[in-house]
């Protein structure tokens, strides 16, 4: 406990010597721990919790379709999605998506956006 003591106490006066340094130092742990604790928030609510409004993230199932002649997985139709969500017996909700590419803007000031 003695040599902790001594330690605590040059390291004292050695960052009492160079207030440059010691606000550097200081500036700088204050970012990384800054950084450290947003990255942190973010991973965990992207990554570790489920997402808001599921209970059940590990009954969540996605279906699809392919085809032999062309093997990539496809969507279903809205009729087709409304009769999944009817028929069947096995899932206790139905949602569909669809990924589609839009061109905002006017003129020569166009763009294409995911959505």
């Amino acid at each position: 406990m003695d040599s902790m003591l001594q330690d605590l106490r040059f390291s004292t006066r050695v960052l009492l010597r160079s207030p440059g340094f010691t606000l550097v130092a200081a500036v700088t742990l204050a970012l990384g721990i800054g950084a450290n604790a947003s990255i942190f928030s973010l991973v965990n609510g992207l990554m570790f919790r489920s997402p808001a409004g599921i209970h059940e993230p590990d009954r969540l199932v996605q279906i699809a379709r392919s085809y032999e002649s062309a093997p990539r997985w496809d969507n279903f139709s809205w009729p087709a999605m409304e009769l999944i969500r009817d028929e069947s017996r096995m899932l206790s909700g139905v949602a569909g998506y669809s990924g589609r590419s839009f061109v905002i803007g006017r003129g020569t000031e166009t763009r294409k956006v995911p959505g």
